[in-house]
């Protein structure tokens, strides 16, 4: 959940600086509440590239603007086929990433 004190344009441009620090922006659209990444070669491997598995992140804020949804994508294998599955790690720390930028805070 968003915080109630934080306009639209500011939750996103936040949601939007804490997956760029990380990854390459592919498609971003403000007016959707949608960003998706390039796939990352290096997430995952101590930062030294590799060509058999990569990550992704994607965010879509609701359309009432107070909620946004994180889904991260991996593949393991390479061309000519990727086998499809998650990353744990990933999804985890940059959710607690987000939250801590844009979520509520409990007291």
């Amino acid at each position: 959940m968003i915080r109630e004190d934080l306009p639209y344009d500011q939750a996103f441009n936040e949601v939007l600086d804490v997956v760029a620090r990380r990854f390459e922006m592919d498609m971003i659209s403000k007016d959707g509440g949608y960003g998706r990444t390039n796939w990352c070669y290096t997430w995952n491997d101590r930062g030294r590239y590799t060509e058999k598995y990569r990550t992704r992140v994607i965010f879509k804020f609701s359309n009432d603007w107070k909620k946004v949804d994180i889904k991260t994508e991996a593949e393991f294998g390479g061309e000519p086929r990727w086998i499809r599955g998650f990353d744990t790690r990933l999804l985890s720390t940059i959710k607690q990433d987000i939250s801590g930028a844009v979520g509520r805070t409990v007291l």
